[in-house]
């Protein structure tokens, strides 16, 4: 299969216009934006246990969240009004599609997590930030793919809302509250936004961070199960 960067960079360019101009699309880093800044005004405190908290919920909702919405609307909407089918149909093929579509929203929710962490009172002295980046990187991707499968299997915007509820919460809110409830903790351990609080706590609370076989395991089988359903969900709608 022949890759053509000229059409990556096409759709790259036709999909960064399309989050820029759809407000709802952007709500999500702007949430995590806004709570990180209300979250330090309202208890403008030191301690290293608030300011976790405060910047695992932002960089959570940014990835999680984010990476669904911007990877199931934009096809959403494709669908919706039939550009989808097109696309499919043309010169384009599914790799170049879904790369030019990953990298405007991998590219967006990146420097979001890079602008939470000194909006949240953290220093990049205490978080290492080629993990940090490695990290968000990776659970980026993995989120927007969670997105492109839900976006396939919608049929307009209003139904990718539906459908990505489930994996939103699941992903967003357990590593959030993994603290009130050991069952929660245990849980969460095994997500792959897990792995980002595991890394903010061990960051802030214990003053370093260090890689383990699980963990690296624990990514890697996250994106090799979302691509394999991506590459299934893609097949199964026919759009080849």
């Amino acid at each position: 299969m022949n890759i053509s960067m000229r059409k990556i960079n096409a759709i790259f360019i036709l999909r960064l216009q399309l989050i820029l101009k759809n407000f709802s699309l952007l709500m999500a880093p702007l949430m995590a934006i806004g709570y990180v800044i209300a979250f330090k005004n309202f208890f403008p405190s030191n301690l290293p246990s608030l300011r976790a908290l405060t910047l695992n919920m932002g960089i959570i909702l940014n990835i999680t969240m984010g990476g669904i919405m911007f990877g199931s609307y934009p096809i959403a909407e494709e669908k919706e009004h039939h550009t989808l089918r097109v696309l499919m149909t043309s010169s384009v093929n599914a790799t170049e599609y879904f790369i030019g579509s990953l990298l405007p929203s991998l590219l967006i929710l990146t420097l979001v997590s890079i602008i939470l962490v000194p909006l949240s009172g953290t220093s990049w002295q205490q978080v290492s930030i080629i993990n940090y980046l490695v990290i968000t990187i990776i659970c980026t991707i993995i989120s927007i793919l969670v997105g492109f499968t839900v976006g396939i299997f919608s049929h307009n915007q209003t139904s990718a809302g539906v459908l990505s509820l489930l994996p939103t919460v699941i992903f967003t809110f357990i590593p959030m509250f993994k603290g009130f409830n050991k069952t929660i903790s245990t849980i969460s351990d095994f997500l792959y936004s897990g792995v980002i609080a595991k890394f903010i706590n061990q960051s802030l609370l214990k003053h370093r961070f260090t890689w383990n076989l699980f963990d690296v395991g624990l990514l890697i089988v996250w994106l090799i199960i979302f691509s394999i359903v991506l590459i299934y969900a893609y097949r199964y709608k026919h759009f080849d």
